[in-house]
């Protein structure tokens, strides 16, 4: 039996629900353009191009033996800034696609929405939403 560290591992599983998802696709969001950030490695992004940012912060044990990562997901590049319909629904999708992870993706146990909820607008139109994910602190594979 293998035991693994499930931070990495949820991250990890976060990133490919979203790589995966077809409706993140068609709104041209998918594995070349989305980008994992964590509180340790806040470079630059290149807002030349589409980018959904998965802003990651340190994880934190919430009760016996399950962790809480925060991660704000947010969108940028010229699409966006022609268009506030593709922010709204390239969020909107990530959002509904990140909820549904734990159905398919132990050791992932609950994505629900940041406490307090995190979500920032500039000029009336939503930038970035807030989400926290829990998973089991140990996960064991055979």
């Amino acid at each position: 039996m293998i035991t693994i560290k499930t931070e990495e591992l949820a991250t990890d599983l976060a990133f490919l629900q979203l790589a995966e998802d077809d409706q993140l696709a068609e709104l041209g969001y998918h594995y070349g353009n989305i980008k994992l950030r964590s509180t340790r490695d806040m470079g630059p992004i290149d807002e030349s191009t589409d980018v959904l940012i998965m802003n990651w912060a340190d994880c934190l044990l919430d009760r016996d033996d399950v962790l809480r990562q925060r991660v704000c997901l947010a969108v940028v590049g010229p699409s966006v800034r022609a268009s506030k319909d593709l922010l709204r629904e390239a969020l909107r999708h990530a959002g509904e696609s990140l909820l549904a992870v734990a159905d398919s993706r132990p050791p992932i146990i609950a994505v629900t929405i940041a406490k307090p909820h995190l979500r920032q607008s500039v000029g009336g139109h939503l930038v970035t939403i807030g989400f926290d994910v829990f998973s089991a602190a140990v996960f064991s594979a055979a």
